[in-house]
């Protein structure tokens, strides 16, 4: 049984059962070649900037994004910026029910000071997305998450939802939670539990609120975790963002 399912368990019908609202698997997928020659993190010297940047900035398991995640440092390539190496591949199946990449976002790192934002109004993306990726189509992480189908967590960037577990969460590189997201969740995860964390600054957002109205719609249950301190799950340990979720749940099943 998945982590998050002892959150839930006896407050919410756990069914298996998913909700067809669109046949969301006949979304053509096209497969992509990786952005240059890449490198797994765990795999990369301990002094590299990437791996001092994952495990001492962000203090994320480099080992677990590496290994799991397939989270690499592209040494060479043609198509990424040269500060945007750090490379978060997206896969999900083809027809043939192979694993292929479709798409991936690259982060901007600075090699020295490990500074993972770029200076405001510099014209630097901290985020690259790799030519082709299909972001308002695809969920990161739910060709695996969907297995899991009792909770999931939506979450804005890759960073959150590797915070939170390989099963458990998936990631819409933003936070424009579209129709088609929003059918991939009723179809998964419609009959369990879709916990909503998006980042602080979309509180308010009147597109995002609407969104995740509608997506009340579609789903039995859909609980909206909103950051009061700036700080999303990437920010903190998975035990205190697995607190946070749990809490949300448990006030929700009091209303």
């Amino acid at each position: 049984m998945p982590r998050f399912l002892k959150l839930i368990e006896g407050r919410v019908n756990l069914s298996e059962a998913v909700i067809a609202a669109a046949d969301t698997d006949s979304i053509a997928v096209r497969e992509l070649p990786w952005p240059g020659d890449c490198i797994p993190v765990h795999e990369l010297p301990e002094e590299h900037a990437a791996v001092r940047y994952i495990r001492d900035v962000r203090k994320l398991d480099v080992e677990e994004l590496g290994r799991d995640w397939e989270v690499s440092w592209c040494m060479q390539s043609k198509v990424l910026p040269s500060l945007n190496r750090l490379f978060v591949p997206m896969f999900d199946f083809d027809a043939d029910g192979k694993r292929i990449l479709v798409g991936g976002q690259a982060h901007w790192l600075d090699l020295v000071t490990l500074t993972g934002t770029p200076p405001k109004h510099s014209g630097y993306a901290k985020w690259f997305t790799l030519p082709g990726t299909r972001t308002s189509k695809t969920l990161f992480n739910a060709w695996r998450a969907k297995e899991k189908p009792g909770m999931v967590v939506v979450t804005e960037a890759p960073f959150s939802a590797m915070r939170l577990g390989s099963t458990d969460a998936v990631a819409l590189f933003g936070h424009n939670l579209g129709l088609d997201h929003r059918e991939t969740i009723s179809k998964y995860w419609g009959n369990g539990v879709c916990v909503i964390w998006l980042d602080e600054d979309v509180n308010n957002d009147k597109t995002v609120s609407q969104q995740v109205f509608e997506l009340r719609s579609m789903c039995q249950t859909v609980v909206r975790i909103k950051p009061t301190d700036g700080r999303d799950a990437a920010d903190m340990s998975r035990t205190e963002a697995l607190d946070i979720i749990g809490r949300a749940i448990a006030a929700n099943g009091k209303k």
